[in-house]
């Protein structure tokens, strides 16, 4: 996991062998998360959803090489920052709490893996130490600083994962990101400080972020399908004021224009249907047939025959006179 953290003075137990006998907590029933307790915490500790947490975490393969060592590493519970297996157990352990926890690959690289060192599809290991934990704090109650610091946090987390095209996740990191990334001060005044130009700048780096990680996750087309697509051409119109230039996006909007061009064609034939009306094409067709036309008909040949009979039927009426001059 290509994350940013800081060192820590707090050590963690070293990592226990596979054939250790111990109790395992089967979270889901089915093994596929599952934990086992090393050291004890504080009871009726635990911390919920939208809770900060900071841990120490060591990741091993099955074969037991170690991949990965965090030290202090803080996130937001339920705000997909993590890999679901480390996002899942934490809310199932006591503040103090140090436990061995197994998940399948679905819960932790899946069929990407984690280059260079966890091969797709492969299940990990990890030792957890839960060090502390503390509501998140509303973004209103915090300096600009503050804001900032967690924003960026959420958005880095966020590039992370679009960077391994799981764009749903990032796309839920990103917004939680702009949450914290506003300026929801209106006293600052015309000339703005440098804190608050930096939060702004960062804010947009959010907006377009999360704007080309739903273009890839194509959520856009979801609206279209739900019958939307006005919601989901307003998504692409917004990601292409912030980025005029980019192809991607262009391409993208005429694609889900033509999508909705065809959804008010059906939508029409429907209602033409429900008053009994008949359809376009076949009105057409049925005037055709009672009204014959001279589509294809040689119109300048007969024409031409015409002029020539006619002025033949001249010549032979007014013979004698053409005779006389002659």
């Amino acid at each position: 996991m290509d994350l940013k953290v800081k060192d820590s003075n707090e050590n963690i137990s070293k990592m226990p062998c596979e054939d250790e006998e111990s109790e395992w907590m089967d979270v889901l029933g089915t093994g596929s998360l599952k934990k086992k307790i090393l050291k004890e915490g504080i009871t009726d500790s635990r911390p919920t959803k939208r809770d900060t947490v900071r841990i120490n975490a060591i990741g091993r393969l099955e074969n037991g090489i170690q991949f990965e060592e965090l030290h202090d590493l803080v996130f937001t519970v339920g705000d997909g920052e993590l890999i679901h297996g480390l996002d899942l157990i934490v809310c199932l352990m006591d503040k103090g709490e140090e436990s061995e926890i197994f998940m399948e690959s679905r819960f932790a690289y899946g069929e990407k893996g984690l280059e260079p060192h966890v091969p797709p599809n492969s299940n990990v290991f990890y030792v957890v130490h839960l060090i502390d934990y503390q509501p998140e704090n509303d973004p209103e109650s915090l300096s600009v600083q503050e804001r900032l610091n967690i924003g960026i946090r959420k958005r880095e987390r966020g590039n992370w994962w679009f960077k391994r095209e799981d764009n749903h996740q990032a796309i839920s990191c990103y917004k939680s990101a702009v949450d914290f990334l506003d300026d929801t001060s209106d006293t600052h005044g015309e000339v703005l400080s440098p804190e608050l130009r930096e939060i702004l700048n960062e804010r947009l780096k959010a907006l377009n972020n999360m704007a080309a990680a739903q273009i890839k996750a194509e959520a856009y087309d979801v609206l279209g399908i739900q019958g939307e697509p006005k919601e989901g051409l307003e998504v692409l119109n917004r990601a292409l004021s912030l980025e005029p230039d980019s192809k991607i996006i262009q391409v993208e909007l005429y694609k889900l224009r033509e999508k909705a061009r065809l959804q008010s064609e059906s939508e029409r034939s429907l209602y033409r249907k429900m008053l009994g009306l008949k359809p376009q094409a076949k009105k057409k067709k049925e005037e055709e047939d009672r009204y014959p036309t001279l589509r294809g008909f040689p119109v300048k040949l007969w024409a031409s025959i015409f002029v020539v009979l006619l002025s033949l039927m001249m010549a032979f009426k007014h013979r004698e006179t053409l005779l006389g001059i002659w």
